[in-house]
């Protein structure tokens, strides 16, 4: 035989097998079989591409169907064997091996399918599926169904296929998907996190980032509450993960731009900051992460570059004044790391750059009248100045100075921390007592 021939015998084989579907989608399942019509479609999903929509469709009936049934029982009490169970093995069968032989075209369209399947159902049935007092055990109720379970495998599969190839369109997905069926969605986020813990971190920030990039809508980024929510899902077991990847991308948005770098590739690279900032202004243990390990690695140098990219982040933060707010509110708000800040601050009366000397002294002014204006209206601690407190002799190693700014600052910052802590306003005026002069210890105990 011809290969002329073979591919007319093909043809009619795949002309049969799609007539033989279409009659048989269109007719009650329950008057076909629905297992011979299933191998059909999976025919057609692998030789016939104009096909794939028609099956996969057909496919989110099945799975669709599987959960009522479930969910019926569930309230029957019953517990007879679920009637489309080896309708779905043989699905997960056959797509596991699309996926398996050939994962880079086959994982990211297979993924996308599940997940958006997965939503679609976790919001028609959330509720319906049981009763759950956390994510655990809500995480447990949908794994208890076939249908979700398997759509679940099926998508591990293909993260697992991909994850030395490409599973940025896997992970988009699993953003998308979030945006549109959060928090009945959050049970999936929560199983994709534990197992696939530094991939789905580190992919959820760089799709992130490049939502926020292309939006230009600041906080209301479509998928910045999305990529907030997934990492602080997995914030609970993958800490140290969160801490390094946030430190890892600021640390690659200072690399210098190679010649010929993607455009967007630059933008990334000069919105990092801006987004990293709306990361921590939305979630306390970001906030926390980012305070642990990306402060720290601040520099006045590193900060008289990013200076200058302050123009282009202006869309991103509401401007100049915009920018300032946003990083005394996260400042008032750190646990640790004060005394870096301050000996930054400080540190820029030294600095060659007298630009920077002026940003600081406008930050230092907001940040101190911030904190008055808090413990006058508010008795919570302020998380400042509790890590400042435990790093006061650092700070009293500033008094007395002979440079008026850093006189200023410290005295005003002691007289803080004098009112906030009575342990704290004892040590400062046995420092002051010493070496201060009549006006200062005046300042302190009026």
């Amino acid at each position: 035989m011809n290969n002329t021939s073979i591919m007319k015998e093909d043809q009619r084989d795949i002309q049969f097998e799609l007539k033989k579907f279409i009659a048989g989608a269109s007719q009650n399942l329950k008057s076909s079989s629905p297992l011979e019509l299933t191998k059909t479609a999976l025919y057609l999903l692998k030789y016939l591409p104009s096909a794939r929509d028609a099956v996969l469709e057909y496919f989110n009936i099945l799975f669709d169907q599987s959960l009522e049934r479930h969910v019926a029982q569930i309230r029957s009490g019953g517990t007879s064997e679920d009637y489309n169970d080896p309708i779905l093995s043989e699905i997960q069968n056959v797509l596991g091996s699309f996926v398996s032989s050939n994962p880079e075209p086959w994982a990211p369209i297979i993924s996308s399918w599940c997940l958006e399947l997965l939503g679609q159902l976790s919001s028609k049935y959330q509720g319906r599926i049981g009763q759950a007092n956390s994510l655990h055990g809500c995480l447990q109720l949908w794994m208890s169904c076939k249908a979700s379970r398997t759509l679940v495998d099926i998508n591990t599969q293909c993260l697992s296929c991909l994850i030395h190839f490409n599973t940025e369109t896997c992970i988009n997905s699993l953003l998308d998907t979030s945006v549109e069926h959060s928090p009945h969605f959050d049970w999936v986020v929560a199983h994709v996190g534990s197992c696939f813990p530094h991939t789905v971190i580190t992919r959820v920030l760089s799709c992130g980032l490049k939502d926020y990039c292309l939006n230009e809508q600041g906080p209301k980024a479509p998928k910045l509450s999305s990529v907030v929510g997934i990492l602080g899902h997995l914030a609970g077991s993958h800490f140290i993960d969160i801490k390094k990847a946030l430190l890892s991308l600021f640390q690659w948005s200072l690399e210098p731009n190679v010649p010929g770098e993607d455009r967007n590739l630059t933008l990334q690279k000069t919105i990092t900051v801006p987004f990293l900032l709306q990361l921590a202004s939305m979630s306390p243990i970001l906030h926390k992460a980012l305070c642990s390990d990306v402060l720290p690695a601040l520099t006045l140098d590193i900060i008289h570059r990013l200076s200058s990219l302050t123009p282009d982040w202006s869309p991103y933060l509401n401007g100049k004044q915009g920018l300032l707010s946003l990083c005394v509110h996260l400042v008032v708000h750190c646990e640790e790391g004060a005394h870096h800040i301050v000996q930054l601050v400080l540190d820029t009366v030294h600095h060659r750059e007298k630009g920077l000397h002026e940003i600081a002294n406008t930050f230092i002014e907001m940040l101190l009248k911030e904190m008055e204006q808090h413990m006058r209206s508010n008795s919570e601690p302020i998380r400042f100045l509790q890590s400042l407190e435990n790093n006061i002799l650092s700070l009293l190693q500033h008094v007395p100075s002979d440079n008026q700014f850093v006189h200023s600052v410290v005295m005003r910052l002691l007289l803080l921390l004098g009112r906030h802590n009575t342990a704290a306003h004892v040590v400062i005026l046995e420092h002051c007592l010493l070496l201060s002069d009549v006006q200062d210890l005046v300042l302190l105990v009026s």
